[in-house]
């Protein structure tokens, strides 16, 4: 008997949603960044989502669509994360 080393192809994909809280003018003020594994918030119907969003300045959570904000919410209160300005 004898063993066979063998070779398993792993491609690995990291992709990340950038929240970006608070202001800043001319270079002054202060921003808060969340970043969130698309991983952990993963649905159905993200992709489209993110993509009805993309580029988009929005000034609350809840004016993203309903089962993403559920989402982010949820990762930020499972990570205990001090971020609850975002609501």
């Amino acid at each position: 008997m004898s063993l066979k080393p063998f070779m398993l192809p792993l491609k690995v994909v990291f992709l990340l949603l950038t929240i970006t809280v608070g202001a800043e003018f001319f270079g002054t003020g202060a921003q808060h960044i969340i970043t969130i594994p698309i991983q952990e918030i993963s649905y159905p119907e993200l992709k489209k989502d993110l993509e009805n969003i993309m580029g988009k300045s929005m000034l609350k959570l809840e004016t993203i669509p309903l089962k993403l904000a559920q989402k982010v919410k949820g990762y930020i209160i499972r990570n205990k994360t001090d971020d609850f300005s975002l609501y």
